[in-house]
Formats: C-alpha cells, structure tokens, sequence
C-alpha cells in the first residue's frame, strides 16, 4: 500500500483571483456552483485518496465505517448516496485490501455488517487530520463565522430536498445501439 507523505506545510492553493475561477454573472446560479464547489472539493481530497489507492466511496466507506462500525450494506449505501453495485464494489475492494471485515447480521442473516479491520481503522485515523486540513484549505476564503453559516444554510437545502438525492436521479436513460449501417 502507498504510504501518504505530507509535508508539513500544506500546498499551496490557486489564487481565487485567477481568471479561470471567476464566474460569470450569468453563472451564479445555486446548481452551477455546487458542481463547481464539487469538483473543487473531489480535487483537493483526491490529494488525499490518490496516494493511498482509494477513490471517493472508498474513503467516504473508510469514514462512515469509522463513525458507525457495524452498518449494513444497504445503510452504507444511502449513507453514501450512491447505489448498491457502487457500494459493493467499493466494500468488495476494501475487503480484498484488508481494510474492511464482512460478518453476518445476527439480527438478519441475509445481511452482513461491516467493520474496519484494524488496518482499516489506523488508515482511517491517519487520514482523517488530513481530510479535515482539506476541509480547511476549501473553505479558507471565509471567516470561521461564514464557513459554520454555509455549511448550516446547505445542509438545510440538502435535508429540505432529500427526494430528489438518490443515485441516478435524472440520468438519461441509456440509448440502444444503433446496428451498424
């Protein structure tokens, strides 16, 4: 497994001044920042997850396993709110690496609970400063004050608007193949 080396200083965020980062009137508009806040967010963790062979399930399995050992599958997938072949995957991975344990539900023998091995939890306690620096690091445009607001104000959004965050909400259905001419 790839070892995380982080220097001690963190690196060194692009100016928000940069012309690439500014967004057009016409732009600021709830939907088209969030995907923008997203990626902005999948990149600065990746310097995280990259290094350590994981993707963003993986991690965010790693983490939820960490805060509540001993969910099922079908808990960690709504947790995550990807669907259940996401989910497996991701838990079928962590499995083979070592890092998470499958048992079976005493309460429901169709189900398997999953815990962090010990691997696991030492990787998840590792990484957990660095992704909270992370956090930090996204979030360093604001004051203390306006970074505990926004994330109030869009976790109010998110709750109010629960139906429509499930995996595969609005995707377009997939075309058939056309046969070749």
């Amino acid at each position: 497994m790839n070892k995380l080396s982080h220097s001690s200083k963190p690196a060194a965020a692009p100016r928000a001044t940069e012309a690439r980062n500014i967004i057009p009137p016409g732009h600021k508009v709830l939907s088209f920042l969030a995907h923008r806040l997203n990626q902005i967010c999948l990149a600065v963790h990746a310097e995280i997850w990259d290094p350590e062979d994981l993707n963003r399930v993986e991690y965010a399995t790693l983490t939820n396993l960490h805060a509540a050992p001993g969910i099922d599958q079908q808990t960690l997938a709504e947790r995550l709110g990807v669907d259940k072949v996401t989910t497996s995957q991701a838990v079928e991975r962590l499995v083979r690496r070592g890092l998470v344990d499958r048992q079976p539900d005493a309460a429901n023998r169709r189900a398997n609970v999953l815990l962090l091995t010990s691997e696991g939890r030492v990787l998840r306690e590792r990484l957990g400063p660095h992704g909270r620096a992370a956090n930090q690091r996204v979030m360093a445009a604001l004051a203390q004050e306006e970074r505990e607001t926004l994330i109030e104000l869009i976790t109010r959004v998110v709750e109010a608007n629960g139906a429509y965050a499930r995996p595969g909400h609005n995707r377009r259905p997939r075309q058939k193949k056309k046969p070749p001419a």
